[in-house]
Order: structure tokens, then C-alpha cells, then sequence
């Protein structure tokens, strides 16, 4: 069966789909900070899925460019990319 993100599938220009993670929790260390939000280096949502810090996304002025994303990135809390990991 195909992976399904959970969370809020956000439709921009030229049709181009990402998904934005909902419930998430913290289950790494705290790693750094995006103004008053913290990044962790592991997160995992409420199926058990876990994802890794993978980077910020790009903001131009046009707002949040989907292409900067890679196959298996979310984002999450606002522009923090991160990374699906395999499953044990």
C-alpha cells in the first residue's frame, strides 16, 4: 500500500501538491530555532512515522516554492523541511 502523509495537502500554482505535517511531536533533541520555533532533529507524527530535520524551505516573492522540495519531504511548522525515514 502507498505511503500516506497525514496532515493538509496544499495546492499551489501550476498544480504542483505538497504536504504540510499536522500532529507532530518532538522525539529528538532540539537543535536549533526558526524565530520563536524551536527545530528538532526528529519528529513523529501520530502513526509512528518519524521524519528528520532536513532544512529550510526557500521564500521568495511568491511565498513557499514547492520545487524545493524533494521526494519524501514534508514541511512542518511553517517553512522547516523534514525527510521521511525508512521504517525499521
Amino acid at each position: 500500500m502507498p505511503y500516506l502523509p497525514t496532515g493538509r495537502p496544499q495546492a499551489l500554482a501550476r498544480s504542483r501538491v505538497f504536504f504540510e505535517l499536522g500532529r507532530v511531536h518532538p522525539c529528538g533533541r532540539e537543535i536549533g530555532r526558526l524565530g520563536d520555533h524551536p527545530i528538532f532533529d526528529v519528529v513523529e507524527d501520530e502513526h509512528g512515522r518519524r521524519y528528520r530535520y532536513s532544512g529550510v524551505a526557500p521564500v521568495g516573492v511568491a511565498g513557499f516554492d514547492p520545487a524545493a522540495l524533494r521526494s519524501g519531504e514534508f514541511i512542518v511548522a511553517r517553512r522547516l523541511i523534514y525527510r521521511l525515514l525508512p521504517t525499521p
